[in-house]
């Protein structure tokens, strides 16, 4: 079944790239006549009449103007900016709720958290009281964080609709503290991001609503470490082995000993900026320089390289985001041209992996292929994304298979 793409009055162009079936195809998102966009967050839209995408992030003509593109919809960049501020960003995007910030004038001191319900008139600041400055970074039902600067240090914190309710997660004793993400797993709602006992050594943390909760993720053998995204029971980041340009990307389910790297082997530097379900999206840098936008499956050999879909005028690409319907993935990201950056969506029908044998058919011989996998310890056999290899594993795969492609 394919999926119909209608470019929208304000978006310059259509597809960028197609591919046969199960591949991944680029579509612009960019506004026309604007100097640059971005495509920083994905995920369902709450006001559809289906599941459908919805992509939160910025469009630039003299200033930055917060937005979103409603996939299903002409592919149209609807802005969500205030009156009376210079510039805004969403940065996260979820049950219908749109956070990140407004900003006047140029330096420091000037950003102060945002949220919308979905259009300008419904802007809510949330700047605390006696903050310096303020970024709301992630969304989750309801429950908003990010980071506030005070006279000391940036503080992690989350509220609740406005800014009155701002608590902080700042724990005893720390230097620093970032929030970055908002979920909820088995256990109830979390937030997620990092925090620091001493300096230059972030350590990822989550956070279940209090500074006494926090939970130190940090894996062993790393200098530093943090979360960006929270999807379910899965933590998607980076750590580093020294500094910056030793970053791996990186997956956690709720430990530190849960740590996994999804650094590619060809790669010099990598992030995990995004997670949904067993996907995770961010960036990879080769060994010529260029930054890749990728996508993995929860591992390192399951990754796919979306910049090599982009044509050659996009000298660098990353992904944001990543949502899917089951029947689609869809990834929200950035292009880098000579020219400045533009946002970007990728999208493809959902691979049918069950299928082992890769003959086109579901057949015995893929349960044959299955029990092979597992039978060998392999982890190709973790059909249901939790690390381990057990009973559940053929119950997932039978479900899929049950399920057709």
């Amino acid at each position: 079944m394919q999926r119909l793409r209608i470019a929208g009055a304000l978006v310059a162009g259509s597809v960028i790239a197609t591919a046969a079936m199960g591949q991944w195809i680029a579509e612009p998102l960019h506004p026309s006549g604007l100097a640059g966009s971005a495509a920083l967050a994905i995920d369902e839209d709450a006001f559809g009449p289906w599941p459908r995408p919805v992509i939160a992030g910025f469009a630039r003509s003299a200033n930055d103007h917060a937005g979103t593109w409603a996939i299903g919809f002409p592919l149209a960049f609807e802005s969500v900016h205030p009156a009376g501020w210079e510039d805004s960003q969403c940065l996260d995007v979820q049950g219908g709720q749109r956070v990140g910030f407004t900003s006047n004038g140029a330096g420091f001191d000037v950003n102060r958290a945002a949220l919308w319900q979905g259009d300008p008139a419904t802007y809510v600041g949330l700047h605390p009281d006696g903050a310096l400055e303020s970024l709301a970074l992630g969304v989750y039902e309801g429950q908003q964080v990010g980071i506030a600067r005070f006279a000391d240090a940036n503080r992690a914190g989350l509220w609740r609709g406005d800014a009155d309710s701002w608590t902080a997660l700042h724990p005893d004793g720390a230097l620093e503290s970032e929030a970055y993400a908002a979920g909820a797993d088995a256990d109830g709602p979390l937030q997620a991001g990092w925090v620091k006992y001493e300096e230059d050594a972030a350590r990822a943390t989550i956070w279940r609503g209090t500074p006494g909760s926090a939970t130190d993720v940090h894996p062993d053998g790393f200098a530093q470490s943090w979360i960006y995204a929270v999807d379910g029971g899965v933590q998607a980041g980076v750590a580093l082995v020294t500094g910056f340009p030793d970053a791996r990307a990186a997956l956690w389910r709720g430990t530190a000993g849960s740590f996994v790297s999804l650094h590619p082997g060809w790669a010099d530097y990598s992030v995990a900026y995004g997670s949904w379900d067993r996907y995770q999206v961010g960036l990879a840098r080769d060994a010529m320089g260029t930054t890749r936008a990728m996508l993995w499956r929860s591992r390192a050999d399951r990754a796919e390289d979306l910049h090599a879909v982009l044509p050659a005028r996009f000298s660098h690409s990353e992904a944001r985001g990543v949502w899917s319907d089951d029947r689609f993935i869809y990834v929200a990201g950035i292009g880098y041209t000579i020219s400045g950056i533009e946002a970007l969506m990728w999208s493809r029908e959902v691979s049918c992996h069950v299928d082992l044998d890769g003959d086109g058919e579901l057949t015995i011989f893929d349960f044959l292929a299955f029990q092979n996998l597992f039978d060998a310890g392999d982890r190709h056999a973790d059909f249901d994304g939790d690390g381990l290899l057990t009973f559940f594993d053929f119950l997932a795969f039978q479900n899929e298979f049950d399920a057709g492609c």
